[in-house]
């Protein structure tokens, strides 16, 4: 059914909730995992005068690899193939949907997972939703998987279900 799923990953629970689901879709269909982590550069920082904009990445580089190695040794623990990548935006007009897009057409992403934080109202307008802008330009399915999230069950085996955030 699916060969090659791109999960997004950050420090979140919505995003764990999602490499949950993934793992278990990828062990049903035995297809290779890709989690990645995207590193957004503020756009501000690019407007420094004599200022590397890489060099405000460095901490975050270092959380995002954490958050990939606990992705590798779930995915070791579970026998789920596959390798994480850790990806940076690039200039002012980049964001997190436009790697996440770019990344899905690179590994040929034939089912995108991800989690959502589910925002409402005014936080919804000033941060905007990654998932919403995925959702809108993918070019294959998005499974979104809502932080508040306690059960996944694989649509193809209801009666396996895979237990969420425990």
């Amino acid at each position: 059914m699916y060969s090659d799923i791109l999960v997004a990953l950050d420090a979140s629970k919505a995003a764990s909730h999602a490499l949950d689901a993934a793992l278990a879709i990828a062990r049903e269909t035995h297809a290779v995992l890709h989690p990645v982590h995207v590193v957004e550069i503020p756009a501000y920082a690019f407007e420094i005068p004599d200022f590397d904009p890489s060099l405000m990445t460095c901490a975050a580089r270092r959380a995002g690899e954490r958050i990939l190695e606990g992705a590798r040794t779930r995915m070791a623990r579970q026998g789920v193939s596959g390798s994480t990548r850790l990806v940076c935006t690039v200039s002012p007009s980049d964001d997190v949907v436009t790697r996440l897009l770019t990344m899905a057409r690179q590994l040929h992403a034939d089912l995108i997972v991800m989690g959502t934080q589910g925002r409402h109202g005014l936080s919804r307008l000033m941060v905007g939703s990654i998932a919403e802008g995925v959702l809108h330009g993918a070019e294959c399915p998005v499974l979104v998987i809502p932080a508040r999230c306690d059960v996944y069950t694989p649509l193809d085996a209801p009666h396996q279900a895979a237990t969420v955030g425990r």
